[in-house]
């Protein structure tokens, strides 16, 4: 089956290969200053020179892969931080909390309304949806080198996730689904593993990801593909995500008006997320539609973000659109104090 492939980025580590790190050499690189660099020691140049089948080793040639083993990277564990919770989401079966600390071998297990970010000391964020389940298997952080080694275990729902927006390059990143192993090379990626049919869908949004299915075959995908791999491994179809649907409300003069999605060519149906922030990070509402107009609510005083992704038969996600609004502000009791819904949303003034 044909890969898709993105220009690569020569000047960064460029994530996991299995057991090994992955490394592109730049000028002025020579294997005893890169063996110094990220293992735990220069002397170990040999070995590097040996595995990499490297004639020359004061002139490697720039752009050349290098594999360097992870067994030979030391490593200190790492812990991530919850950057954002809403609804009911739970960390080894207790209540989160925003700036709770996550380890290696928590479960994060998010019910219908629970949203949760959590952000790696790499700055990388993970956003977990309504009704997942992640098992954090590994949280380690490179001793010499500024990356993070970590692996994720998806056993049900979506994680979303944002990798080394620094642009320091990727340690590993690895989300393992029942069916697959992802690993991001630099990317804004999304992962799915649907219980119901024991299928996995990866999708890259940006940057490159290379998969690794249960029966051992390995795909690289690109910029705007995803792929959908069955129960046994078989990646049974690999498509270029939907565009971003055109979106606008049915009477911009005013500030909630509901708003009109402008259909896409495949579009099953239709997904839209309202967030607190501009990167879409702090996730409070997502809803399934099949058609527009959609309600623009109220959840908290101040600016909203709402974005919207076409879906199409595999169930594959689109590219975001977004669209801005304010919220409303909320009913203010006597004591200064916001008063709330049942659901424990504010109670807007058009509801009072």
């Amino acid at each position: 089956m044909a890969s898709f492939f993105t220009s690569i980025c020569m000047a960064q580590p460029r994530g996991a290969d299995g057991d090994d790190f992955l490394y592109h050499v730049v000028a002025g690189d020579t294997l005893s200053d890169i063996a110094e660099r990220y293992t735990s020691g220069s002397n170990n140049w040999r070995l590097l020179q040996q595995k990499n089948q490297v004639d020359d080793t004061l002139a490697l040639p720039i752009g050349k892969l290098l594999k360097i083993p992870f067994a030979m990277i030391p490593v200190s564990d790492d812990k991530a931080t919850i950057q954002h919770v809403k609804g009911n989401a739970t960390i080894n079966g207790n209540l989160a909390h925003a700036n709770e600390p996550i380890h290696a071998g928590d479960t994060i297990i998010t019910s219908d309304n629970g949203f949760l970010t959590v952000q790696l000391s790499d700055h990388s964020t993970i956003s977990i949806p309504p009704n997942s389940t992640v098992l954090v298997q590994q949280l380690n952080r490179f001793t010499k080198a500024p990356l993070t080694d970590s692996i994720l275990k998806l056993e049900a729902g979506s994680v979303e996730s944002r990798v080394a927006p620094d642009a320091r390059g990727v340690g590993r990143f690895e989300v393992h689904t029942p069916t697959a192993v992802t690993g991001v090379r630099g990317t804004t990626l999304r992962v799915h593993h649907q219980t119901n049919t024991d299928h996995s869908i990866t999708e890259v949004v940006s940057g490159q990801a290379h998969l690794h299915t249960r029966n051992n075959t390995q795909h690289t995908l690109g910029i705007q593909h995803a792929a959908v791999t069955n129960p046994t491994g078989q990646v049974v179809a690999t498509t270029r995500l939907l565009p971003a649907p055109l979106l606008e409300q049915a009477d911009p003069d005013r500030t909630r008006s509901p708003l009109i999605i402008h259909p896409v060519t495949g579009a099953q149906q239709y997904l839209v997320q309202v967030s607190l922030d501009q990167e879409g990070a702090n996730i409070v509402s997502r809803e399934w539609i099949d058609v527009s107009p959609y309600p623009l609510r109220s959840y908290a005083n101040g600016p909203h973000y709402v974005w919207v992704r076409a879906v199409d038969e595999y169930g594959v996600m689109g590219d975001d659109a977004q669209l801005h609004y304010t919220g409303l502000l909320g009913v203010i009791s006597r004591n200064g104090q916001g008063v709330l819904t049942d659901y424990g949303l504010p109670l807007a003034l058009t509801q009072y």
